[in-house]
């Protein structure tokens, strides 16, 4: 039987042109049947897509094979699937689906690509959040325990036990913004000092590479905020002026290049704790200090 060129395929009310050797093509209630001159005449139905993602390969089917290579399905981006092609029947092999550039005889692409063995891009998984180096405590953990962060491995502390002044941790208690903190409520008149501290390690811990402090609390007291200092065998301190109460809650920066030393003082490479204390107005009329979150300002 005599080979001819097929120089355009019709396939309902669409051509697609294209080249393939064939005997004849004929359209039949919108399904498209090409018969090849190499075998028995193998068909293969309409509408034969490779799946989205990648080019799919498709079996050849047994039978007298044509003259010609295999054909290449079309491929789209992404990973590359391995589907399991559709099955034609026995006979010659069948040809490309409709979509791909068909060649003549040979292995050819087959019906609709499976999904197979997929590969391509993806998310990946998150790895965690990472803890700032810069946050000492958000009390995210709903304890008085700070964060173990570079280095650091301390706790919160009540400046004065006496029995007027009531330290809590955890949950804020009735009447304060709801959420996780340090609490302090207390009536101190003859207290030297009171107030909440924050231990930032066991030894020291070198703050000289930081401006200052962000803290977020609640209270309608004016507090004062000082860093500790120790060479080993003595204490001094770096102390700030007023730092204005925030009523229902707020946050202050204070920076260290603000703050006045002790005549002793030992830098701020020696820090071992942060004070937060009760103006005395406020530690003879009545007093509460709620903070929620300690930061390190770079």
């Amino acid at each position: 039987m005599d080979s001819v060129s097929l120089k355009s395929i019709c396939i309902s009310s669409f051509c697609l042109v294209g080249w393939a050797l064939a005997t004849s093509a004929c359209s039949d209630k919108g399904a498209t049947y090409v018969v090849y001159a190499g075998g028995a005449g193998g068909t293969v139905g309409s509408g034969a897509s490779t799946s989205s993602g990648g080019s799919s390969s498709g079996g050849s089917s047994s039978g007298g094979s044509s003259s010609g290579g295999s054909s290449a399905g079309g491929s789209s981006a992404g990973g590359s699937s391995a589907g399991g092609g559709g099955q034609p029947q026995t006979g010659g092999s069948a040809g490309a689906p409709p979509g791909g550039s068909s060649s003549s005889g040979g292995a050819g692409a087959g019906g609709p690509g499976g999904s197979g063995n997929q590969s391509g891009s993806g998310n990946g998984g998150s790895g965690g959040v990472q803890t700032p180096v810069t946050l000492i405590d958000d009390f995210a953990d709903c304890d008085g325990n700070i964060i173990e962060v570079d280095g650091r491995n301390g706790v919160w502390y009540n400046l004065n036990g006496s029995a007027s002044n009531t330290m809590t941790v955890g949950q804020a208690p009735d009447g304060w913004t709801p959420g996780c903190g340090v609490y302090l409520v207390g009536n101190c008149p003859s207290c030297e000092v009171a107030g909440l501290a924050v231990i930032l390690a066991a030894g020291t811990y070198d703050l000289s590479g930081y401006q200052g402090i962000s803290v977020t609390f609640e209270s309608e007291a004016t507090l004062y905020v000082a860093v500790k200092t120790t060479n080993g065998s003595s204490y001094s301190y770096l102390r700030s002026s007023e730092v204005l109460g925030t009523g229902s809650g707020g946050t202050r920066m204070i920076y260290f290049a603000s703050m006045t030393p002790d005549a002793g003082f030992h830098g701020l490479n020696w820090a071992q704790e942060i004070h937060f204390t009760i103006d005395d107005y406020s530690k003879e009329m009545g007093f509460g200090l709620g903070i929620s979150r300690l930061e390190l300002i770079p």
